[in-house]
């Protein structure tokens, strides 16, 4: 399914992003520490915005995320949580997220400044699923028997229409 977006206006449309909130915050359930913003298109055309997000910090900590985001619906307004990848010691820190979008003459940005009473640990990348084609126990993969039995009937199908075919000629 594909989604069609049609706006019949009697000037010409844009994409225009805007931000309303940002914060670091404990991810569920591991505690690790996220970059929570808010942000939406109050413009009249879809769009795919670019954020960067500082974060300055004690003892001179300064990290930094750039994101190519994904389409946004005019009208829509989203809680964006990115992980972050470095642990967050507790104290006063400066969050700044900035961002621009097709159509935008220039950037918009909001600032926030946090304070965090406790470690967050930087966020882990996601354990890696293990293949469905193996079974982790080593066994016979079962979820594959109805496709390769597909594949057979459909091999035996065109097969059989050659065969024919050439015999014929």
């Amino acid at each position: 399914m594909i989604g069609v977006l049609t706006v019949v206006d009697s000037g010409p449309a844009a994409f225009h992003l805007h931000l309303d909130d940002a914060t670091i915050q404990a991810q569920e359930p591991s505690g690790s520490a996220s970059v929570v913003v808010r942000l939406g298109d109050d413009g009249l055309r879809l769009g795919k915005p670019l954020l960067t997000v500082t974060v300055d910090g004690p003892g001179g900590y300064q990290g930094r995320l750039d994101r190519q985001l994904d389409t946004l619906l005019p009208g829509d307004t989203i809680d964006l949580v990115l992980p972050w990848a470095d642990t967050l010691e507790p104290g006063d820190y400066t969050l700044t997220v900035s961002g621009i979008g097709p159509d935008m003459t220039a950037p918009v940005s909001i600032t926030r400044h946090i304070h965090l009473g406790q470690r967050r640990p930087g966020a882990q990348a996601p354990a890696a699923a293990p293949s469905p084609a193996v079974p982790p126990s080593g066994g016979f993969p079962w979820p594959m028997l109805p496709v390769a039995g597909a594949a057979l009937a459909m091999g035996s199908v065109l097969g059989a229409r050659f065969a024919r075919r050439r015999s014929q000629r």
